[in-house]
């Protein structure tokens, strides 16, 4: 559009300086200069809103495709969170069953290892007392489960 009137004030000054004399053509000539300078910063004006409104629409375009873009990261980062907190939750639950059932084991041991410590102690104490021949205390508290081998010299 500029060059368009550019054109039309040129073709203007050449058409005019043909008829006039050279000092009033030196005259019109600056002001046809003037107009053309005065036109093509209203032009430039004009453009330059133009394109700063489109600049702002493809700014807020950009922006929403980034709040789309930062919508669906942060859904899939939501999902990889949910599975990975359900594996934890797994892994949580695994370990609390085995060490519940390690402390289970741990206490059948050892109130195994109570029960053949009372036994031993019993028939200590029976053979020390002399409730019986050794033969016999030994095989009545074997057959609880005591598998001892003390030294029963004294019986």
């Amino acid at each position: 559009m500029s060059r368009f009137v550019l054109l039309i004030l040129g073709a203007g000054l050449i058409f005019s300086a043909s008829f006039l004399t050279s000092s009033q053509s030196m005259a019109l000539a600056f002001g046809y200069l003037l107009l053309a300078i005065i036109l093509f910063r209203l032009m430039e004006k004009r453009n330059a809103a133009r394109i700063t409104e489109q600049l702002e629409l493809q700014k807020q375009a950009y922006q929403k495709e980034l709040t789309d873009q930062s919508r669906a990261e942060c859904n899939r980062l939501m999902a990889s969170l949910s599975q990975v907190l359900l594996v934890s939750h797994r892994q949580v639950e695994t370990v609390r069953q085995q060490t519940e059932e390690a402390i289970n084991q741990l206490a059948a041991r050892f109130s195994g290892l109570v029960d053949k410590l009372n036994t031993a102690v019993l028939a200590s104490d029976e053979a020390a007392s002399g409730g019986g021949s050794r033969t016999r205390v030994l095989y009545k508290y074997s057959i609880r489960g005591v598998k001892t081998s003390a030294n029963w010299s004294t019986v």
